[in-house]
């Protein structure tokens, strides 16, 4: 059996330097690969996107720029794909 562990920095930071800088979350959002966006006019500040199975949900993506963050956008983003995943898909445990 393998043991679960964290990824290490270096994974981390190519995660993120992939599917996080501003012109990739800017596509994503023009595709419609988010569940809930947040703006400050027209600017994009923050993403979540997740999917539901049989009782379980998972949080895919989930993005607030730097300039943003301890302003209560993640905590709102989170707490609104959360209910929908739970009213809408019947979810009793959340995985990221």
């Amino acid at each position: 059996m393998q043991k679960a562990g964290i990824l290490s920095e270096t994974y981390q930071k190519q995660n993120i330097a992939y599917w996080y800088h501003p012109e990739k979350v800017a596509q994503d959002v023009q595709t419609g690969s988010y569940s809930y966006i947040a703006l400050d006019g027209t600017k994009v500040v923050g993403v979540i996107g997740g999917t539901t199975g049989d009782g379980w949900a998972k949080i895919y993506v989930f993005y607030v720029d730097s300039l943003y963050r301890y302003l209560g956008i993640d905590s709102k983003l989170l707490e609104t794909l959360t209910e929908q995943q739970v009213v809408e898909g019947g979810a009793k445990e959340q995985w990221v």
